[in-house]
């Protein structure tokens, strides 16, 4: 939703020829005395509907950077203070304050830029990627996640070789000749031909 958010925005502005460095702090009072205001739609647009007037083709690939004006700043600094701190966290597993700082200060040397974000805005981006990730990497919980994708790896593995295992079982190879052939231990292999007859192995 926040990229979707910023994908219009920047549409917009390049539509229009807007100021790219414009922050969106300023506008011009419509109520102003001075000004003659017309309401054309009395409800809200929402992001959908403003979407169906610029073209959203060239920030499509969530694999690049969206530019670097208006709401393409923060998610910038986001994504890619996000996918630091996933790796860093597991570095020393810090406490809470240490973690704060460390992810505050990474967010204020990202933001170093042509057209850096406030600083109170950095500081939210920061709080809000410190939290997320206390609260969900911990020690434990990252090696039950490994262990877990490990385990995943192992039974797609099985369920590819087992079926050539007990074919190669089936015109009388040794466990050690499968095991050779399709690059496994024996004991794997073993362990995998328990019930000689594949039944109990197939779904």
């Amino acid at each position: 939703a926040i990229r979707f958010a910023a994908a219009v925005d920047c549409a917009f502005t390049v539509t229009m020829a807007a100021d790219g460095q414009y922050s969106g702090l300023i506008a011009k009072n419509p109520l102003h005395e001075h000004w003659q205001t017309y309401t054309i739609n009395s409800a809200p647009y929402d992001l959908g509907e403003m979407a169906e007037f610029v073209d959203l083709e060239r920030y499509g690939d969530r694999r690049r950077a969206m530019p670097e004006t208006g709401l393409g700043r923060n998610v910038n600094l986001f994504n890619r203070l996000r996918q630091w701190a996933y790796k860093a966290i597991r570095q020393g597993w810090p406490n809470p304050t240490q973690w704060d700082r460390a992810v505050l200060d990474r967010a204020i040397g990202y933001n170093v830029t042509d057209n850096p974000l406030p600083l109170n805005e950095v500081r939210h981006i920061a709080k809000s990627v410190s939290k997320w990730t206390y609260k969900h990497f911990s020690a434990q919980g990252f090696s039950e996640a490994q262990a877990a994708r490990g385990a995943r790896k192992g039974q797609k593995r099985r369920d590819e070789l087992l079926p050539k295992a007990l074919e190669m079982r089936s015109q009388g190879a040794t466990h050690q000749q499968i095991a050779n052939t399709l690059k496994l231990a024996e004991k794997t292999v073993r362990n995998w031909l328990k019930d000689k007859t594949g039944k109990s192995h197939i779904r």
